[in-house]
């Protein structure tokens, strides 16, 4: 999952203003799935600056301000793990 971030953020560099949006939501979507609600709702945010009406991101940014989290991250056998 950080390699995927990291690739997302690398070709953020290269999408022009106003489209981001995608990329931005993936990072978000990521860092839900991490654990890191508050992390996932900023790029949501960013990516409807970006992209204001990006339906992916305003979803998601609905289910983090409900305080939803992912099914994935409330498992201990499936929850992230930061390698060290």
């Amino acid at each position: 999952m950080d390699r995927a971030q990291e690739i997302a953020r690398d070709l953020i560099d290269t999408a022009p203003e106003g489209y981001r949006a995608p990329l931005l939501t993936l990072i978000g979507w990521l860092a839900y799935l991490k654990g890191q609600s508050s992390v996932a709702a900023d790029h949501f945010k960013i990516a409807l600056t970006d992209t204001p009406g990006y339906r992916l991101a305003e979803l998601m940014d609905q289910l983090v301000s409900r305080g939803t989290i992912a099914p994935v991250a409330k498992n201990q056998d499936t929850a992230y793990k930061r390698h060290r």
